[in-house]
């Protein structure tokens, strides 16, 4: 963001940075936790929860944050920085339970210490996204979680199809 200042303030060019806060859905990264925690949960194997599943994050389902990523592309202009997030912040163990109701089975889960370096809080204040983009997210955590878990298990129904055909 400091350099795209600087490049907007040298030579005029226009600007947009987008952040992005726990996007997750279908097609999401299998490094990132949501995916991790969805294997781990299916698995019957045990999801670690570090700072004893107090941190929180702000969870963005993917189709809340591609219509904020088009708000923004067609109203570039001079320089501005937009967080794209829910800006409803859930705790871990949250995000485990609803796992959990998703799946409609409990989870294992292992309370850990903080991680050195961890934010106990992160979340997204998205103030400047709706007024100047008309971002509204419309996907809470419980129907995202839903929708994700659906993903989910037909991609697992079809690997293990893939898996018995000659």
């Amino acid at each position: 963001e400091l350099l795209c200042s600087v490049y907007h303030q040298l030579h005029g060019f226009d600007v947009t940075c987008l952040r992005f806060f726990a996007v997750y859905g279908p097609r999401q990264r299998p490094d990132m936790a949501l995916y991790k925690f969805a294997g781990l949960v299916r698995g019957g194997r045990e999801v670690p929860l570090y700072d004893h599943g107090k941190a929180v994050r702000d969870f963005s389902f993917v189709t809340d944050v591609v219509k904020g990523v088009l708000a923004a592309v067609e109203r570039c202009g001079g320089l501005r920085v937009y967080n794209l997030g829910h800006s409803r912040p859930y705790s871990m163990g949250e995000v485990v339970e609803e796992l959990e109701r998703a799946f409609g089975a409990k989870a294992r889960t292992k309370f850990m210490p903080a991680q050195p370096g961890d934010l106990r809080v992160l979340y997204a204040s998205i103030d400047r996204a709706a007024r100047e983009l008309d971002y509204r997210p419309e996907v809470d955590l419980p129907e995202g979680m839903r929708r994700f878990v659906e993903w989910y298990l037909n991609q697992e129904a079809q690997t293990a199809l893939a898996g018995r055909l000659p």
